[in-house]
């Protein structure tokens, strides 16, 4: 799931999974 964020920068909400998603949303903030 990390690999598939770095991965995709510009639209990680498309790949990540559930447990990622918070890491997301704070590097959004």
């Amino acid at each position: 799931s990390r690999d598939h964020f770095l991965g995709s920068p510009t639209k990680p909400t498309a790949n990540i999974d559930t447990e990622d998603f918070p890491k997301v949303q704070f590097a959004e903030l």
